[in-house]
């Protein structure tokens, strides 16, 4: 299957359960893997037959940014959301990476990884 990604796309929101992650801008960082065919977007060469990369990084900024939620896992599932009603594609792969997530002591990276398909 062919593929869209866009890696290491970092974004500062204000997530997670406690009340101080929340009143702080945190790093996100957001890996999305697209699948969808490229055939006609390789034979024509117009944007109208693939999905613009900008508008996906457009959408993401727009959850991680302008929104606040206690897991990780809402802000991955919020994004999916959001992509698959905006464009066509088979599958979408999302992973959204905490850094330095409070951990006891210490503060480390914290990721989910989702996977959904898209009905369109």
């Amino acid at each position: 299957m062919d593929k869209i990604g866009l890696t290491g796309m970092i974004f500062f929101g204000k997530h997670g359960a406690t009340k101080e992650e929340k009143q702080v801008e945190q790093e996100f960082i957001v890996d999305i893997e697209i699948e969808k065919p490229l055939d006609q977007a390789g034979r024509t060469d117009n944007l109208s037959s693939t999905i613009d990369y900008s508008e996906v990084y457009f959408v993401t900024q727009n959850v991680v940014e302008n929104t606040s939620f206690n897991l990780i896992e809402t802000i991955a599932s919020t994004i999916a959301e959001n992509l698959i009603s905006k464009f066509s594609f088979d599958k979408v792969i999302i992973k959204v990476t905490k850094s330095k997530a409070p951990m006891g002591e210490n503060s480390q990276n914290a990721w989910v990884q989702i996977i959904r398909e898209n009905g369109k």
